[in-house]
């Protein structure tokens, strides 16, 4: 019979609490970019709560403690702001040529994006995204 040591841990410990956190951002995502679209501004705030649930899914899943819990929590938490924001700027501009958000996506180029996503953030929505992106590290450890 062979031991592992204790400083390892097997992949499949890591399986349940990174489709915990995949799950939820996804939903976090449409969430944001609806809400976004309703408000018609970028509602900066709810990259803390990603942040916040990234890490807390992590810690809910089991995996274990340390830096790789807090890298993955802020991989989940720069994914879901990037993937909100893209969603946010095309949907503003599907909105404007009667297309939905999601084929409107498709056909959104990076520069952009970047310009509209520009005009459209306001210096507190940035504020609280990197707020989130440096504090889900933390959060997740």
């Amino acid at each position: 019979m062979t031991t592992v040591p204790p400083d390892t841990v097997p992949p499949a410990r890591w399986l349940w609490p990174l489709l915990l956190m995949l799950s939820g951002c996804l939903c976090l995502i449409v969430l944001w970019t609806v809400l976004a679209l309703y408000h018609g501004r970028m509602d900066g705030w709810v990259a803390v709560v990603v942040a916040a649930y990234a890490a807390l899914a992590l810690r809910l899943g089991g995996a274990p403690r340390g830096g790789k819990r807090g890298m993955l929590a802020l991989a989940g938490t720069l994914a879901t702001v990037l993937a909100a924001g893209w969603l946010i700027v095309a949907g503003q501009i599907g909105l404007q040529l009667g297309l939905y958000p999601w084929d409107s996506a498709l056909k959104l180029g990076p520069g952009l994006a970047v310009n509209l996503l520009r005009l459209l953030a306001t210096p507190a929505d940035l504020a609280f995204a990197a707020l989130a992106v440096l504090g889900a590290p933390l959060l997740g450890r």
